[in-house]
C-alpha cells in the first residue's frame, strides 16, 4: 500500500499557494482519495469570526495591519483543529504554517504523532515585486500598502529560513516550484513533482 501524501505549500504571501492548495485538493478528490486540505486561514478566520470580545478585536486589528498574529494563538488553535480533524489516514494537504521555526518543531512532533515520515515542501519561488503586485491585484482587507510590505518582511525574516529547517531533516523533501505562468502551467509542475 501507497503511503498517503503529506503537502506542505510554501512560500511568499501572494505566491498562489491557496490556488494551487485548491487546486491539488479537487484533483486527488477526483481520483476518490480520501483527502484533508488543511487550511491554517481557515482555522483563524473562523475564529475571529466567532466573537466580538476584546481578543477578537485584537486580533483583527494586528491582521488588518499585516503583523503577525501571536505564536501562542496560532499554535494554540491549529493543533487541537488538526488533530479534530485529521485521523492519520488521509491525503494531507497543508496550507499556512509552519511560518515560525516554533510552529515547525510543534508541527513535526505532530507528524511524529501521527508517523508521518515522508513530507513534500512545494516551496513557490516569486520575487519579492511580483508578490507586491499580486498580492495588491488580490486587494483582500489586509493587502494595503504596509500590510503588504509588513507581511514580506516578516516572511522573509522568518518564514523564509525554515527552509534550512527543512533541509536539515530526512522526512521532508524541498521542491522548488517556479509559479511564473498561469494556474494550470504552475499545477502541472507540482503534479509531475509529486508523480500525479
Amino acid at each position: 500500500m501507497t503511503k498517503p501524501l503529506t503537502v506542505l505549500f510554501f512560500g511568499p504571501p501572494g505566491a498562489g499557494k491557496t490556488t494551487q492548495f485548491t487546486m491539488l485538493t479537487s484533483i486527488l478528490q477526483e481520483k476518490g482519495e480520501s483527502v484533508l486540505p488543511f487550511s491554517w486561514s481557515n482555522v483563524r478566520d473562523s475564529f475571529m469570526e466567532e466573537d466580538d470580545g476584546y481578543i477578537h478585536k485584537r486580533l483583527k486589528e494586528l491582521h488588518v495591519a499585516g503583523e503577525r498574529l501571536p505564536l501562542f494563538f496560532s499554535t494554540s488553535l491549529w493543533g487541537p483543529a488538526l488533530m479534530k480533524e485529521f485521523s492519520g489516514t488521509e491525503q494531507l494537504l497543508v496550507n499556512g504554517l509552519p511560518r515560525h521555526e516554533v510552529e515547525a518543531q510543534m508541527f513535526d512532533s505532530l507528524l511524529d504523532l501521527y508517523k508521518r515520515d515522508s513530507v513534500d515542501v512545494l516551496n513557490f519561488t516569486l520575487s519579492g515585486e511580483a508578490a507586491t503586485e499580486r498580492l495588491k491585484i488580490r486587494s483582500r482587507e489586509d493587502d494595503n500598502d504596509s500590510g503588504i510590505q509588513e507581511r514580506l518582511k516578516w516572511y522573509q525574516a522568518e518564514t523564509l529560513p525554515l527552509l534550512n529547517f527543512f533541509n536539515k531533516s530526512s522526512r521532508y523533501r524541498v521542491h522548488d516550484v517556479d509559479v511564473s505562468g498561469d494556474s494550470e502551467e504552475i499545477h502541472s509542475r507540482i503534479k509531475e513533482v509529486l508523480g500525479l
